[in-house]
C-alpha cells in the first residue's frame, strides 16, 4: 500500500511452543514426543519444511485431529517460518 515490502515472520518462541504443545496431544509415548520434536525442531530451525515431509511418514498420531492441526498450522504458516539459523547469525 505504501510501496514497502511487508515481511511477517513467525517467531521461534511461538512456533516452538505450537510444536510442543501439539506433539504432547500428538505423540504416543513420551520417547515419540522427544524424538519427532528433536526431529522437528532441526528441520523448521533451518526453515526446512521439505525435509518435515519425511516426519509425516514417520508418525503414528494418538490423536489424528491434532496431527491434522499441526500438519495444518505448519502449511498455513509455510511463507513465515525462515532459516531461524541462520538470521541468528545475521542479527549477531
Amino acid at each position: 500500500m505504501f510501496g514497502t515490502l511487508l515481511v511477517i515472520i513467525l517467531d521461534w518462541y511461538h512456533l516452538g511452543k505450537k510444536l510442543r504443545d501439539l506433539m504432547s496431544m500428538i505423540a504416543l509415548n513420551k520417547a515419540d514426543k522427544d524424538r519427532h520434536l528433536k526431529f522437528m525442531f532441526s528441520s523448521v530451525a533451518r526453515g526446512n519444511l521439505y525435509r518435515f515431509r519425511l516426519f509425516e511418514k514417520k508418525v503414528q498420531a494418538k490423536n489424528e485431529e491434532k496431527y491434522l492441526e499441526l500438519i495444518g498450522y505448519l502449511e498455513k504458516h509455510r511463507d513465515e517460518i525462515i532459516d531461524y539459523q541462520l538470521r541468528k547469525k545475521q542479527v549477531k
